[in-house]
């Protein structure tokens, strides 16, 4: 199943991947629905019975980068390699492959978009059974997650005469460009929030600037990412960002999102008694990166954000997810689709 899915490029439009998804869930005695969000980017809702958990996921990746035949699926050393492994092509075939193992009503939702704006988990229409909880099918190494962490996008850019590189007085715009990102990651108010992955963080994505070996750069920027734990206020972030005392360097926000939680409907009991009978445990955790959950959870719908592998291998050069991590989420969606309370059965 992820072979096939990461055969079909999705990382600038998802129409050809969403028609491959519905031909096999129609197989499978799904009710398919593809509308279009943007011209060849269309939302797939599929429903088989009445009730049932909903399942949700993205079928768009980020671009191939430098990773090696992306489009090929191929196993080395127990992992599945190829672009869209693990973020999220591996989720939605886990979903597909536990549905067809049971017979339990349910529903998935196939979203586009996800990496770009999120304009699918904006305007999707999603079944009534939506209304008990949805279950957002990201890489969280089988943790559960009803918060997820915000973020600001920062831009730094520093404008200077330049200057020869020997002079001994000055470090630099590229060091004052590093200096203010320290700076603005250890914000005392970003500790307001609380989490259970500890400390707030912040990641350093693009540096530019620099002509020559010999000279000190005359303009420089850094973007940067900044983490918002749940509990911080992100307006109150942005402004203590926004007012820092930091000389010639100009901070812009780019894009904010704050952190959010949901109180997880009748899905987090579900999904806890589900893993709990596969594993014998139940971790909990923050959803570290944003995800679907932010819009529906804006929409009214209750979220929990769960699934197979770690998030360190998506938008690398060699995505990948275990093959082991794959083969037990499929079986604890399964069993979730097979205990659902009231155990709704498709036919």
């Amino acid at each position: 199943m992820l072979e096939q899915l990461v055969a079909v490029p999705s990382h600038q439009r998802e129409s050809d991947v969403q028609r491959l998804v519905a031909r096999l869930l129609e197989r499978s005695g799904f009710r398919v629905r593809l509308r279009e969000v943007d011209q060849r980017r269309p939302n797939l809702v599929a429903t088989r019975g009445r009730g049932g958990p909903v399942l949700c996921t993205h079928v768009d990746t980020v671009p191939p980068f430098r990773h090696s035949r992306p489009f090929t699926l191929r196993r080395a050393r127990g992992r599945l390699v190829g672009r869209g492994a693990v973020d999220a092509k591996g989720q939605l075939a886990a979903a597909i492959v536990a549905a067809n193992s049971t017979p339990g009503a349910v529903s998935i939702a196939v979203l586009v978009d996800e990496e770009g704006q999120g304009r699918g988990s904006q305007k999707v229409r999603l079944p009534p059974a939506a209304g008990s909880g949805v279950l957002v099918l990201e890489p969280t190494g089988f943790a559960i997650c009803n918060e997820q962490a915000g973020y600001l996008d920062l831009e730094l850019v520093a404008q200077g005469p330049g200057g020869h590189v020997a002079t001994r007085d000055d470090p630099g715009l590229f060091r004052r460009l590093v200096e203010a990102a320290e700076h603005i990651g250890s914000l005392p108010i970003l500790r307001s929030g609380r989490s259970r992955a500890g400390e707030p963080w912040y990641r350093v994505t693009v540096v530019q600037g620099g002509e020559d070996p010999w000279r000190l750069p005359g303009r420089v920027r850094l973007r940067m990412q900044l983490a918002l734990l749940p509990g911080a206020s992100m307006d109150h972030v942005r402004e203590a960002v926004e007012q820092l005392p930091l000389g010639p360097i100009r901070v812009r926000v780019h894009d904010a999102e704050p952190a959010v939680t949901s109180e997880g409907g009748e899905m987090l009991p579900a999904l806890e008694r589900a893993v709990l009978q596969l594993d014998g445990q139940v971790r909990r955790s923050l959803m570290t990166s944003w995800t679907d959950a932010a819009n529906l959870g804006a929409r009214g719908y209750p979220w929990v954000v769960f699934g197979a592998g770690d998030l360190g291998p998506a938008h690398s050069d060699e995505e990948w997810i275990t093959e082991d991590d794959l083969r037990h989420l499929t079986e604890a969606l399964a069993v979730l689709i097979e205990e659902w309370p009231g155990r709704a059965r498709a036919l």
